[in-house]
Order: structure tokens, then sequence, then C-alpha cells
């Protein structure tokens, strides 16, 4: 940053509290510190804007909060249950069962799987997002013939949800959507 000439303009656009977007984290820390110390001591030729409203989830929804307190590594003795959500605390040998159980009362409840979603931290491992991904496609859509393309499984309307910005193809980060068919060529 030391580096940077006075008539560069950058805007960084970052939330503390949200997922970093996929840039090295020294670079995001070193340009957050950057704006926080400029805008603190109120420098001429640094202006910064604090956006305080979060449009990602719905209002009154307590996600945010809690993601906050977990990133400040606030400790829990119970969390309470919210109506977007539930934390359940288990140790890793009961994770499947656990998610199986609400997996089987989502179902004979008759939820749609769209009001449905697991937060997952890792992708691999016993409890990781393969393996969980692989263990509520059982259990939701055990009818569909399951395809293998690389080491994953797909099933036609398996949820999915979409992990980098195809501005082509007008798909983001983020978006959520069913797969309605599986055309394998050279499994692939």
């Amino acid at each position: 940053m030391r580096n940077i000439k006075i008539t560069t303009s950058i805007i960084p656009i970052a939330a503390s509290i949200c997922i970093p977007p996929k840039m090295p984290r020294r670079l995001k820390h070193c340009l957050l510190n950057w704006v926080i110390k400029s805008s603190n001591t109120n420098q001429k030729n640094i202006k910064s804007t604090c956006l305080n409203v979060i449009y990602r989830v719905k209002e009154g929804s307590y996600i945010s909060d809690l993601a906050l307190d977990i990133k400040n590594q606030k400790t829990f003795d119970v969390i309470e249950d919210f109506s977007d959500f539930k934390f359940i605390e288990s140790s890793d040998d009961n994770i499947q069962t656990y998610l199986t159980q609400i997996c089987e009362s989502i179902k004979k409840k008759k939820i749609s799987i769209e009001n449905f979603q697991v937060l997952v931290p890792m992708y691999k491992g016993i409890n990781g997002i393969d393996n969980l991904n692989n263990l509520m496609a059982e259990i939701f859509n055990s009818k569909h013939k399951k395809y293998q393309i690389g080491d994953k499984y797909y099933r036609i309307k398996d949820k999915v949800i979409q992990l980098v910005n195809d501005v082509d193809n007008n798909v983001y980060n983020g978006d959520i959507g069913y797969i309605k068919d599986i055309n394998i060529i050279d499994k692939k």
C-alpha cells in the first residue's frame, strides 16, 4: 500500500462478518486495515463509507449476528433456536445421525427442500459437504439414478449451489438451483 500513488482510486468493498471473497487473506486484511486506519485519521484524500444494512438475509434474521459472534470466538453455553435456523451442537460421531433424523422429519412433514439448508464449513472428511450431500441425496432424491462425475455423484433434481461467478451464463456465487438433466460425455 505504500507504493500506491495519491491519484490512484481504490474502491475496496467488503463486509467484515461475511465469508471473505476469493482473494489472498493477507491482501484483504491489508486493504481493510488501510481503509480503517485512513478513515480514522481523517486523511483528506481518503473517503470511506460503512454499509450498515445487510441485504443477503431477511429482516429479523439472527444468522449474521451469530456469524459475527462465531468470528469473534464468543463462547456459548446455550444457543437458542430462532425462526430461521437451529444450531445443534454435536460430536463428530453423531452429526450424520442427527442430520438423517432431521432430513427424515422434514421429508415426513412434507417441508419443501427449497426451505431447508445445511451449512458445513469443510468439503472433505466424514462430515464434509461432499459426504453429507450424498447422505441427503439418498434421503431426498433416492428415486433418481446417480451418476458419478469425477469423484462426486449427481442425480436429476439434486439441489445445487453455484460456487463461482459465471457472468456469461448469468449465474453467480451462492445461486441455488436444481439439476434438470445430466449429459455424460467421457464421464466429465
